[in-house]
């Protein structure tokens, strides 16, 4: 039997290194994903014990599945932002369906189930909506959608630029940039510094050398197609996010579904659409501008 080598010093450390690594990046997820709970009773108000939930969610067809406890509770975390429908059944009750259950990034979404006595073959269904006010402190901030991300003229395409129009995020003017600032969007959330913010992308952190906003040498981070939502956490926010004093900006990348699909997109700038300055000749027109990306 030939013995087995224990690993020699450099393939030894980066073992550790690669085991720290998962260790510490695969909770990071959980941060921008969303959590759906509530209550099933039945027609007397009275908790329903063991009563069997499905989420589905609309698109790809995932399933999760749990059961209700003695207190008629249940919950499902760890849900990929998006578009869910929910199924509640239980012996001797009537199933109930959801559907248009919204869930965004890091949000608690909640839906309630009240079962009604009669066969199991008839189903009742339902189209839940969320409540606009949620008292969840994960849900404290702002949420940049996906048709806002997509439709709303930006300047450079900057990922994280629609932040700034949440409430409690500013861009200061003597914000400065460079090396020690960073090149990116100086944002300053609830008067803290632009360099207290965290960025994320699907959890994992995403700051630059300077701990402020990423950005390419341009100064603009770009990848609106890959993205789903970003999400903005303010002060003060549950013990699951940390490492900052300011604001968490969380951008969730978009998900699959069954079928294979693409788009194909250009952004189209030039001095056709500008007016001409106060300044600037009758004769020469608007300064030249070219921008097609």
């Amino acid at each position: 039997m030939k013995q087995l080598r224990s690993p020699s010093g450099p393939a030894r450390l980066a073992l550790a290194i690669c085991i720290a690594t998962l260790a510490v990046s695969a909770p990071l997820g959980a941060q921008s994903d969303a959590t759906l709970e509530g209550f099933v009773t039945d027609p007397q108000g009275r908790a329903v014990d063991g009563a069997e939930i499905v989420v589905t969610r609309v698109g790809s067809g995932g399933v999760r599945e749990a059961l209700t406890g003695a207190d008629g509770r249940y919950q499902v975390a760890a849900l990929e932002p998006g578009a869910y429908s929910v199924s509640v059944a239980h012996d001797g009750f009537r199933p109930v369906s959801a559907a248009g259950i919204e869930l965004s990034s890091g949000r608690v979404g909640r839906y309630d189930a009240e079962l009604e006595l009669g066969a199991g073959s008839a189903t009742i269904e339902v189209v839940a909506e969320l409540p606009l006010v949620s008292t969840n402190a994960s849900d404290w901030g702002g949420l940049v959608p996906e048709g806002n991300l997509r439709e709303l003229p930006l300047n450079g395409r900057d990922l994280y630029e629609l932040s700034a129009l949440e409430p409690g995020a500013t861009l200061p003017a003597s914000a400065r940039t460079g090396l020690a600032q960073g090149i990116g969007r100086q944002i300053s959330v609830l008067g803290s510094r632009p360099n207290q913010n965290s960025f994320q992308l699907d959890g994992v952190y995403v700051n630059d050398a300077a701990s402020a906003s990423p950005a390419s040498a341009a100064g603009n981070l770009l990848g609106l197609e890959m993205v789903r939502e970003v999400h903005l956490v303010t002060n003060p926010y549950s013990a699951e996010y940390g490492r900052t004093a300011g604001g968490v900006f969380t951008a969730v990348s978009r998900s699959g579904g069954q079928r294979f699909h693409g788009t194909a997109y250009e952004y189209f700038r030039n001095d056709a659409l500008d007016a001409r300055n106060y300044f600037d000749s009758p004769a020469a027109g608007a300064p030249p501008l070219r921008r097609n990306h």
